[in-house]
């Protein structure tokens, strides 16, 4: 371990509980630590007491002690932890055994920290803590913080304080109340052999523990029957604060088996399963006649049962388009209730809510390839088919224009310009106004009359993915009841402006129409849709040249009659 880190996070092995908090893992600090804070792993140890406390490196810990040592010096021993015994009391030890203290190397200290299971009791041995070292002043700080709550040891509670210790145990019991309450008992720190060798592991058989049958972590053997058990012995150098030799011993017993059984397997289609030699793949039963070692006959037999695949055939086609904005969805052909479905998006989970064991059909609304994995009550799975989703842009629809100018008159050809793409497809509704002056009423540009003052229209415009977008508009008209009626002509019949006559617009009828000279003679009069004065009298004798004046009473498309009175010009 390197100098003032945090070491990786680690397996306790079971469940601890420190505070009223439940943990199973823990990070170790080399400042002689426990943290039961996992976002420390592998990060930096404050060596400072105060600092540690301030940065929240020391708000969950087991100090045993808290002290500046050196872990990569040539004179350290080492630093290890262990798990060991039987489900229910097992415990697990971290040694610090021989580390030297930060700026003094000769002054190792040996110190060990033990977890107990079930009981949650928490032994701290001193094995040996050297003191006079001046560097942080000698801090070394025994106990449990999980804040806000600290039982600490006094004398060794604050900073900068010397104390030097041996052969002392402390040990905390939970108090019930979520705190711990602490006593010194006889000191008995737990043997763990600095460092194991298994060559040093000897096997001997039973009855026998002189000669060794076998060397090393695992031997191979055949029992004849007469042989009930076999044990294991390490034996070798002491554990770090002993000199002492250790020999360790565990035994491994022999059942033999003397009757019919049987094992039932379950296996899903497309597995193999491997029993007494035979690589089986199929359902059936599966009798083996076995000779033990005492001379017993036995028959085993494997009732092998193959499950099928879930049927991962999908509704849907392999390739999806949808629009922007819109969705779509991709379904299960066969679901089934009892099964569990977890679909994937370019290779990530796609978590949906609803049922717990996912749904048949997810909706889809991003690009990607989404697939999804079936697994039946039996734990058979199959995947689906890859259905690969692309979004397609929607379609631009914009007014550019409509008409020229400010005021567009009702009868009027009125030209509406949408925004023009040569893959667009365009629609325009109500089809009134367009259909008597366009040929193409799918184009970007059309003409249409507005005979009303508000006329709503809508475009829709689709593109070459059949994605499709609307825009609404209205075009106002005018009645635009004025009109024009020349102020001279040469009825001189050169057929070039022979005749005086209104410019009347659609939507606009002539109601009467009078022309009067000088001295108030009416010398011509109309009531027809289309009137035009030759330049004669109403007795058919040519006007002279002279200034006349005109009357004209006209009707307009918003129902109401004008009136406009001017003078006209006739030159000869």
């Amino acid at each position: 371990m390197n100098d003032d880190v945090f070491g990786p996070v680690i397996n306790i092995g079971f469940n601890f509980n420190f505070f009223g908090n439940t943990y199973n893992q823990c990070v170790i600090s080399a400042n002689n630590f426990i943290s039961f804070d996992l976002a420390n792993a592998s990060q930096g140890s404050s060596y400072v007491y105060t600092t540690a406390v301030g940065n929240g490196q020391l708000n969950s810990v087991i100090m045993f002690p808290f002290q500046d040592i050196l872990p990569t010096a040539a004179t350290a021993t080492q630093m290890s932890y262990i798990t060991f015994g039987s489900p229910g009391s097992r415990v697990f030890v971290v040694q610090f055994c021989r580390m030297p203290l930060f700026s003094c190397v000769s002054m190792l200290s040996t110190t060990q920290a033990v977890l107990y299971e079930g009981s949650n009791i928490i032994d701290i041995h001193i094995i040996d803590k050297p003191s006079g070292c001046t560097w942080q002043g000698g801090t070394g700080i025994v106990g449990l913080r999980s804040v806000p709550t600290e039982v600490l040891i006094p004398g060794k509670n604050v900073p900068n304080v010397q104390w030097a210790e041996a052969n002392k145990t402390y040990r905390f019991t939970p108090n019930g109340a979520g705190s711990y309450t602490y006593d010194s008992i006889p000191y008995q720190p737990v043997p763990v052999i600095t460092f194991p060798d298994t060559n040093r592991l000897f096997w001997y058989a039973e009855g026998d523990t002189v000669n060794p049958i076998g060397i090393g972590q695992t031997i191979a053997v055949v029992p004849d029957g007469n042989i009930s058990y076999y044990v294991c012995k390490y034996y070798g150098d002491g554990v770090c604060y002993s000199n002492d030799t250790f020999a360790f011993y565990d035994t491994a017993y022999i059942e033999y088996l003397n009757y019919a059984g049987s094992t039932n397997v379950e296996i899903c289609a497309g597995e193999t399963y491997s029993y007494m030699g035979d690589i089986l793949y199929a359902t059936g039963a599966y009798k083996y006649n076995l000779k033990t070692a005492l001379g017993c006959d036995s028959v085993l037999t494997l009732n092998l049962k193959v499950n099928e695949l879930p049927d991962a055939t999908l509704s849907t086609a392999t390739f999806l388009e949808i629009c922007e904005g819109l969705s779509k969805k991709i379904t299960v052909a066969n679901p089934r209730p009892n099964y569990t479905y977890q679909w994937y998006k370019d290779g990530q989970p796609v978590y949906t809510e609803g049922s717990p064991n996912g749904v048949y059909e997810l909706v889809v609304t991003e690009a990607g390839e989404y697939y999804v994995e079936i697994t039946t009550d039996k734990g058979c799975m199959s995947r689906s088919m890859i259905v690969t989703v692309m979004i397609r842009p929607n379609p631009v629809a914009r007014i550019e224009a409509i008409g020229e100018g400010d005021i567009r008159c009702t009868h009027d050809t009125v030209t509406i310009t949408a925004y023009h793409d040569d893959n667009y497809e365009y629609t325009w509704w109500p089809d009134k106004p367009f259909r008597p002056y366009n040929y193409n009423l799918y184009g970007s540009v059309v003409k249409g009359v507005f005979r009303s003052p508000l006329t709503d229209v809508e475009l829709t415009v689709r593109n070459q993915y059949g994605c499709f977008t609307k825009t609404n508009f209205t075009v106002k008209a005018e009645p635009c009841c004025d009109v024009f009626i020349p102020n001279a002509f040469t009825p001189n019949g050169d057929g070039i402006n022979d005749e005086f006559r209104p410019v009347i617009n659609p939507g606009q009828v002539v109601v009467t129409f009078e022309v009067f000279d000088r001295f108030g003679t009416l010398v011509y009069s109309s009531n027809t849709a289309a009137p035009a004065w030759n330049g004669t009298y109403l007795n058919g004798k040519p006007a002279p040249t002279g200034v006349y004046m005109y009357h004209i009473i006209y009707s307009c498309d918003d129902g109401a009659n004008y009136t406009k009175k001017e003078t006209v010009s006739l030159m000869r």
